[in-house]
């Protein structure tokens, strides 16, 4: 008990504080949250069903919001790479190459697997893409054909949030839209098997500053809605008229910003949703964020231009519970330093900050590249201490990754979350593959094993996905 405790404040001196910080979302990264415990599982079921249907920015979101992390929305292109036409061409005014036929025709197969405990299929989803000239035809996870040219597009099958340019989620719709421009407008209308009319008008004041406006029809309601989009964030308000405008407004907030000196950087981000016991129809908030009236988060990043890379990172998360005045709220000081070769980081996180923080939990890393970057070992350290109680011994892991290729790894963590391994004891296993050469395939693999004491090793979890593209 007395090591682990010194041990783990000597990281803290170390490290000081974690920065956490996510490039891509992935579904092993949201099985880890579940195993620590940092996300519950419906929270972590939303982040994933989000992610199967390629929603990959509101994944983030609830990311930021649920695990207090920082996120960027980028996908894995499996689109063949255009090479640009160098300028030396450009000089000697050479014919442009002949069209390729796999730049008319393009697409992508995907599958992807969750499996559970007793290592049957849970969640299975099998979809396919094909892009030809300007149409786009996706089957499986989402049936739908898409045409586009320039501003103009129609669709046709299973229209969702991306399709309805919306910045708040919507429920996925059988029916037909089509967006035209007109003028210094975009005009769109839309029409689904549940009778929902939608009426689009957006008005672009220049390529960053944007305003939307909708109004939605069905038999049961009707509604308008109105999305502000700028450099700094979107902003979207959506609210019903009928049969009655006695509703609070459903609004999602998103603002952002980042500033670049010379010798350091400063990034902030909020994210708020704010609504009332009803809500649009069409719209389709997460299980979670339903319960809430408000919801928000709140990141700063500070980062210097220093030869160890330093950075410091507070994140805030408060929430009010419909038919409550009273707020929680959630507290996150991070940061990290040092070289490649042995890196530290660490935060401490209050989550109870409304009740005086009674409730703290601690966390310290130390990973090291010692033959480069193809290879990263790590040593990862959480406790968690409540206020009057015993505190129990820390959860720690050790992991090892082998990385020869930018999207080629493999990665292998052994997690104690009790302390001692006769306790509780997890093994976690990804790989990653993925071709250079074309067509391009890739493949993700996650597993995770756990024992306790009173239980064999056995399988918790799975994931598997396959994409092949062409």
């Amino acid at each position: 008990m007395i090591f682990y405790r010194v041990l783990l404040f000597g990281l803290l001196y170390l490290a000081q504080n974690l920065f956490a910080s996510i490039q891509t979302l992935t579904e092993s990264q949201v099985f880890e949250w579940w195993d620590d415990g940092i996300v519950s599982a419906e929270e972590a079921q939303e982040m994933l069903n989000l992610l199967q249907e390629d929603n990959v920015h509101e994944a983030c979101i609830l990311a930021e919001i649920y695990a207090l992390e920082n996120c960027e929305s980028e996908t894995f292109n499996l689109k063949p790479t255009k090479v640009k036409q160098t300028q030396s061409r450009k000089l000697k005014k050479e014919p442009p190459p002949k069209s390729n036929q796999r730049e008319k025709f393009s697409g992508h197969l995907s599958w992807k697997v969750q499996t559970d405990s007793l290592g049957e299929i849970e969640k299975s989803n099998l979809s396919f893409q094909l892009n030809f000239y300007r149409f786009n035809l996706r089957l499986g996870s989402q049936e739908l054909l898409t045409y586009k040219n320039k501003n103009t597009e129609a669709f046709f099958g299973q229209i969702s949030t991306k399709e309805f340019h919306s910045h708040i989620p919507l429920d996925t719709l059988w029916g037909t839209a089509l967006f035209f421009p007109m003028k210094n407008f975009i005009l769109g209308a839309a029409l689904d098997t549940a009778k929902n009319i939608q009426g689009f008008l957006n008005y672009p004041f220049s390529k960053e500053f944007s305003l939307n406006a909708v109004y939605w029809f069905s038999p049961q309601q009707q509604s308008v809605a109105l999305h502000a989009k700028s450099p700094w964030g979107e902003i979207s308000a959506w609210q019903i008229i009928a049969p009655s405008t006695d509703f609070s407004p459903l609004i999602k907030l998103e603002l952002h910003n980042k500033e670049q000196q010379t010798f350091h950087s400063l990034s902030w981000k909020t994210v708020a949703y704010i609504h009332g016991d009803s809500i649009p129809i069409q719209s389709h908030l997460s299980a979670t964020l339903l319960k809430y009236k408000f919801w928000g988060s709140q990141n700063f990043n500070f980062a210097f231009s220093d030869s160890w890379n330093s950075k410091v990172s507070a994140s805030t998360r408060i929430t009010i519970p419909l038919g409550a005045d009273t707020a929680s709220a959630k507290i996150k000081l991070g940061g990290e330093s040092g070289p490649d070769f042995l890196r530290g980081s660490a935060s401490v996180t209050c989550l109870e900050a409304e009740n005086g923080c009674t409730q703290m939990d601690l966390k310290a890393k130390i990973s090291s590249k010692p033959f480069g970057n193809e290879f990263v070992a790590s040593f990862n350290i959480q406790e968690q201490f409540i206020r009057n109680k015993e505190v129990p011994l820390p959860h720690w892991e050790i992991a090892a990754t082998y990385q020869p290729m930018a999207l080629n790894y493999a990665k292998v963590s052994l997690v104690f979350p009790k302390g001692i391994p006769q306790r509780h004891l997890q093994i976690r296993n990804e790989i990653n593959l993925t071709t250079q050469a074309y067509p391009k395939i890739r493949c993700n693999l996650a597993t995770t094993f756990e024992k306790k004491e009173i239980s064999r090793l056995h399988p918790v979890h799975g994931y598997l996905q396959i994409n092949l593209g062409f």
